[in-house]
């Protein structure tokens, strides 16, 4: 029998959010408050999910490959957004990077996750096959209507 899920894992770049091609370290040094994020509509799909089931022990993490000085830019720019997360491993913090799955087991001995209680939601095929290798529930996020169909199906919204 499949265990209830628990513990919900977004990817940021495709799934929340989205940046177009930057000179990073120009914009970091002479743009501190310049915002090359794009919010995507999976940004609300988690805001929503969270309102739902924020204090019902359902918790929220990401699990990203990003550039630590670009990590530090995002969550500066959307301190809100950061605030509803329970944990977060970023592969440039963690030494590995997705489809590795030493990040996803990096991040379940860190915050003492069972894999076959998570679900993963990413846009990229190799990274939902990693997760699926180890017990994960994953959700392909190239749509975000079916994204949004599948969290209600995992009454998730």
């Amino acid at each position: 029998m499949k265990q209830p899920i628990k513990h919900i894992i977004f990817d940021l770049k495709g799934v929340l959010f989205d940046y177009p091609a930057t000179d990073w370290q120009h914009l970091i040094n002479n743009e501190p408050n310049k915002n090359p994020f794009i919010p995507l509509p999976g940004l609300q799909i988690l805001k929503d999910s969270y309102k739902k089931l924020h204090g019902t022990g359902q918790t929220f993490y990401i699990l990203s490959n990003f550039k630590p000085e670009r990590f530090a830019l995002l969550r500066k720019l959307y301190p809100e957004v950061f605030g509803l997360f329970d944990g977060i491993v970023i592969s440039g913090s963690s030494g590995y990077a997705k489809p590795d799955e030493r990040i996803f087991h990096h991040l379940f001995n860190t915050y003492g996750l069972i894999p076959e209680e998570c679900v993963f939601i990413d846009d990229a095929p190799g990274n939902i096959t990693a997760a699926q290798k180890l017990g994960v529930t994953a959700i392909l996020c190239d749509n975000f209507n079916q994204l949004k169909s599948e969290f209600k199906k995992l009454k998730l919204l």
